[in-house]
């Protein structure tokens, strides 16, 4: 089986977490960025209620910070120690501490192009999950998402035109049946705190949109998928001015590290 291009481990440089982390989860770009991915995610799955989310590879939080109950995951020591979650586990995407079907929602966002077999992590993803697998991955046919992919080496390959195909092919050899969007104006890093007032008016998804977001369906969940028009349609996603996240600024420096065995270390409430 063909695997994907693989990007160093650049969770392990400290210029690349020095860039991620360069806004803080209060910035409005970044609320309104995570806040947009939860609406458009209750939209596309219909979410009522409480939902027990996985946030795989969470980096410092860009994503998940509009779920504050989510069980965040990553392999990075540096960037998960930073992470507002209650629940952190350092583990690796390939071999989950979990049990089957321990999550509602497993969301992948930007991972996908870092590991050597998306497969093998959408497997792993599938069997923690009760119903969806979400994975956000960069669009290469909108022009900033190129651009960017430009000026960064390390992520050249996500110029490939095939992306989309690649996706859907990783979701359905994991056994989960998949639907395509895309959607989203911002890049939480990125984009000029100026444009915020205009890029929120504009519908969230669009066929030229940042990212691709696959909705994966585990076997057996029979509720349909929002159809693509229904969600082009949707009016703008807004988020309140005075939105915030709560950082827990005394967040400790040392979490343990995962063992070879691919076992994690839960952190924060025991």
């Amino acid at each position: 089986m063909k695997k994907w291009p693989v990007v160093r481990d650049v969770t392990r440089d400290e210029d690349y977490v020095s860039y991620m982390t360069r806004r803080a989860l209060t910035h409005p770009v970044v609320v309104t960025f995570a806040e947009q991915r939860r609406q458009f995610l209750q939209d596309v799955l219909a979410l009522a209620g409480p939902v027990e989310v996985l946030d795989l590879g969470c980096g410092h939080g860009l994503s998940s910070a509009a779920f504050p109950n989510a069980t965040a995951v990553d392999r990075s020591h540096a960037l998960l120690r930073q992470h507002p979650a209650a629940r952190r586990v350092q583990a690796v995407a390939e071999t989950l501490p979990f049990p089957a079907r321990r999550f509602d929602v497993v969301m992948l966002c930007e991972v996908l192009h870092h590991v050597e077999d998306a497969t093998v992590v959408l497997r792993e993803a599938a069997r923690v999950s009760r119903r969806w697998v979400v994975a956000f991955e960069p669009n290469p046919r909108n022009p900033l998402i190129a651009l960017a992919a430009l000026v960064v080496p390390n992520h050249r390959h996500v110029l490939r035109w095939d992306a989309r195909a690649r996706i859907g092919r990783a979701f359905r050899r994991a056994g989960l049946e998949a639907r395509i969007y895309t959607g989203g104006w911002l890049m939480p890093n990125g984009t000029p705190q100026g444009l915020l007032p205009l890029l929120n008016r504009l519908p969230y998804a669009w066929r030229g949109g940042v990212s691709l977001i696959a909705v994966g369906r585990s076997p057996g969940i029979r509720p349909p998928l929002a159809g693509p028009d229904r969600i082009q349609r949707r009016r703008a996603i807004t988020v309140a001015p005075d939105a915030s996240v709560d950082v827990d600024p005394d967040a400790g420096p040392h979490l343990p590290r995962a063992d070879r065995t691919g076992a994690g270390h839960r952190i924060g409430q025991e």
